[in-house]
């Protein structure tokens, strides 16, 4: 079993890291969460500055995943296996039917906090498609959505620490507190599977993976 406190002092700077960080925690897959917002989580490698890193396993089917929501801090996401559509949006004070603004705040761990700063409509205002070995950017404050366009995918996530935004999510108060994390269940199958993707498309990119 890896030792967390370990593993965040090499957090990955590269594609093979990222791949290699990707096939090690599939080890920890005991230790996933299911995200509100429609992913399943491996264990969270926090950095010395504050952020973290982690993998998020994302489903075609995820009922929540096109949530316009934001970051408390910058993020990066390199995409490992499958094509994941990332959506960015941008306020509209013109629509009819505006929708309800949830600030989030961490407040411990496990416990967050969850409150109404305002109301605004969404426009999209740009869509890109990943592939595997390709990233994108979000920074802090930014509203985005993700699809997964493949059956399943994975990404490699990195966050900065926050630098006085507050994370924020788009919907009705009682559907986004009632939509806590929890534990995930990944069958040995799933896992082989994963394992084998990541395998097949770090090497079609030629990553030349470090030993496991």
């Amino acid at each position: 079993m890896l030792d967390p406190d370990e593993e965040a002092a090499k957090y990955p700077r590269d594609l093979a890291e990222a791949y290699a960080f990707a096939l090690r925690h599939l080890q920890l897959a005991d230790r996933a969460m299911s995200h509100p917002l429609g992913f399943t989580m491996l264990q969270q490698v926090p950095d010395s500055a504050g952020g973290y890193s982690r993998v998020h396993i994302w489903r075609r089917d995820a009922p929540f995943g096109q949530i316009p929501h934001s970051h408390s801090g910058h993020l990066r996401s390199m995409v490992l296996a499958g094509r994941l559509r990332n959506n960015l949006w941008g306020i509209d004070r013109d629509i009819d039917a505006p929708t309800p603004i949830i600030a989030v705040e961490k407040r411990g761990a496990d416990h967050r906090e969850y409150r109404i700063i305002g109301c605004h409509g969404f426009r999209l205002e740009g869509v890109g498609d990943f592939e595997p070995g390709q990233s994108y950017e979000i920074p802090a404050g930014v509203f985005h959505s993700n699809e997964c366009l493949t059956e399943i995918c994975v990404t490699f996530v990195r966050r900065r620490a926050g630098r006085g935004e507050t994370s924020r999510v788009a919907g009705k108060l009682e559907e986004i507190t009632a939509s806590q994390r929890r534990p995930s269940v990944l069958s040995n199958t799933e896992l082989e599977r994963l394992e084998r993707d990541l395998l097949a498309a770090a090497w079609s990119l030629r990553v030349e993976l470090p030993r496991l």
